[in-house]
């Protein structure tokens, strides 16, 4: 596949995951923003984000952590679970 362009992160960039009303307060948004600005200096393209929907978590044999936001608003909790269900290593951690 074709690598993503390298983009510069912006401010506007680090928190545009935040727009939705509710999910995050801004405090904690804009700590998120400052760290994301001092240690990913590279936008994170999304642009081919179904391509997570190939990923077989019965094929993840290193140890592995899920995170799920309480209030994503990107996936839902039972789609998290069938992941978390699915890895195969046994050392693995699920957290909300």
């Amino acid at each position: 596949p074709d690598e993503p362009p390298v983009v510069e992160n912006t401010w506007e960039g680090a928190m545009e995951d935040w727009t939705i009303p509710g999910i995050i307060d801004d405090a904690a948004a804009e700590a998120y923003g400052h760290e994301a600005l001092k240690w990913d200096p590279r936008k994170v393209s999304w642009k081919d984000v179904h391509e997570f929907d190939a990923c077989d978590p019965a094929k993840l044999t290193l140890p592995t952590l899920v995170i799920h936001g309480e209030k994503d608003a990107y996936t839902d909790m039972e789609k998290q679970r069938s992941l978390f269900m699915g890895v195969a290593c046994g050392d693995k951690c699920w957290r909300v």
